[in-house]
């Protein structure tokens, strides 16, 4: 089954929330190791193909804003171990921004979401090549949440059990405040309603018992089957809806402006969770928040991701171990603890944690 599998880390965005320019996967978020967004799903990959025994494949997708950035970070580390035939680079389409009047802000284009993730996939040539290589089935992650596992195996277990089109993560809505799309159904599918479409009344609204009417996060982590991405592509055109957010402006924005100060203008985007419209073939898997999702979206956010990896790892640890990890203690797994061998699995047990900060098998 492991074996017919690839991921897609969409990874369009900049830092800009983060205070950098830069893409924002090369953000620097592990705990001892200072490891980029990017190199810890990397050497997931790599990781898992060991304990796999198997090559897996991993596509990044870019946008014209950060394509030549993501690839020198690659570049400069050696591709964190994977090997060239295993990696490969797509880039998602753009549209214009908007004034208040719909009017495009010449030059200014923006990325145009993840929604069409999939056609831009096919238009590389990357997806006839997994389909010629015996793949069937495509986890898609954020770049942005580094709790995802891109190879998660129950995921993966009930989606080809299932048979389904698409397969989704989902975590329980504790805050109705939290800015997370809704799980919802809606005449016979599985739907996402995004939360900036969500109206305050669905937001807040719950059940006789008191619990939220509508429990299940979002957190765009899924699994697709080839074949219907596939069946998607070809469909022209493809009826997605855009989505319109209105969003301050980049300062190398401003600068082709020549402007300064605040500037808000709206971007459009496709929404991944969107497909769900097209196939009553899905189904919806509920996660633990703690293990699975815990995204970097901003500076206020960088030390809840930190304090998050870290618990994961003192989890991990006693899971292979059986030896709780001292919990007044900072350190980092390497990322072979999340896809241990036997024969790892046999050194580690009944063995308390070594006293270096990163741990390595």
């Amino acid at each position: 089954m492991i074996e017919a599998l690839a991921t897609v880390v969409l990874a369009g965005g900049l830092g800009s929330r983060l205070g950098s320019d830069a893409p924002k996967g090369t953000y620097p978020i592990s705990q001892v190791k200072g490891k980029s967004l990017f190199q810890l799903i990397a050497e997931k990959t790599v990781a898992a193909g060991k304990a796999y025994d198997t090559r897996l494949q991993i596509a990044i997708m870019t946008s014209q804003e950060n394509h030549d950035a993501t690839l020198q970070h690659f570049t400069e580390a050696n591709f964190f171990g994977l090997l060239p035939e295993q990696l490969s680079f797509f880039t998602q389409g753009s549209l214009p921004l908007l004034d208040d009047n719909d009017q495009p802000v010449h030059p200014l284009t923006a990325p145009d979401g993840n929604g069409l993730f999939f056609e831009s996939l096919a238009a590389s040539g990357i997806l006839d090549r997994w389909k010629r290589a015996g793949i069937s089935c495509i986890t898609v992650v954020l770049i942005d949440n580094p709790l995802a596992d891109p190879f998660h195996l129950p995921l993966i277990e009930l989606h080809l059990k299932n048979q389904n089109a698409i397969t989704l993560a989902a975590v329980e809505r504790l805050d109705p405040e939290e800015n997370v799309g809704l799980i919802i159904e809606k005449e016979g599918r599985l739907r996402v309603v995004e939360y900036s479409e969500i109206s305050h009344d669905e937001r807040y609204a719950r059940d006789s018992t008191g619990r939220l009417k509508y429990p299940l996060a979002n957190i765009s982590f899924f699994a697709f089957s080839l074949a219907f991405l596939e069946e998607m592509a070809a469909q022209k055109p493809l009826l997605m809806p855009l989505h319109r957010v209105k969003k301050e402006i980049t300062a190398a924005q401003k600068r082709l402006l020549g402007k300064e100060g605040p500037i808000a203008l709206w971007k459009s985007e496709y929404f991944i969770f969107d497909l769900l419209a097209f196939t009553q073939k899905s189904s919806v898997l509920l996660l633990d928040r703690e293990d699975t999702f815990c995204p970097l979206k901003n500076s206020a956010s960088v030390a809840a991701v930190r304090e998050a990896l870290l618990k994961k790892d003192q989890k991990q640890f006693y899971t292979i171990s059986h030896v709780q990890a001292p919990l007044d203690r900072s350190f980092e797994l390497s990322q072979q603890f999340y896809y241990p061998t036997k024969e790892m699995i046999e050194k580690w047990k009944n063995r308390p944690l070594p006293s270096e900060s990163y741990i390595e098998p």
